[in-house]
């Protein structure tokens, strides 16, 4: 049985290539799902992740010190 777990694609308003990549996902992609959110450019958001379904989610940044990313690593896969 194979197990998925969420990507993370923009952290902190950096993408992050090499998960970018090996997901297959370009910046125009999470550009357009920053739209579909109502946000303008990646300052906006706290972070993008793909979920294990393939569908993007956005996450918008608040003021001050918020870290919803818990449970989502930045780490490694394997190549398939």
């Amino acid at each position: 049985m194979i197990k998925a777990e969420p990507t993370l694609l923009v952290h902190g308003e950096r993408l992050v290539e090499g998960a970018m990549r090996r997901q297959r996902k370009t910046r125009d992609d999470v550009l357009a799902a920053l739209r579909s959110e109502g946000l303008d450019d990646l300052s906006q958001a706290a972070a993008v992740v793909l979920k294990t379904d393939r569908s993007i989610s956005v996450l918008k940044a608040l003021s001050g010190r918020w870290d919803g990313l818990t449970g989502i690593a930045r780490r490694r896969h394997a190549p398939i």
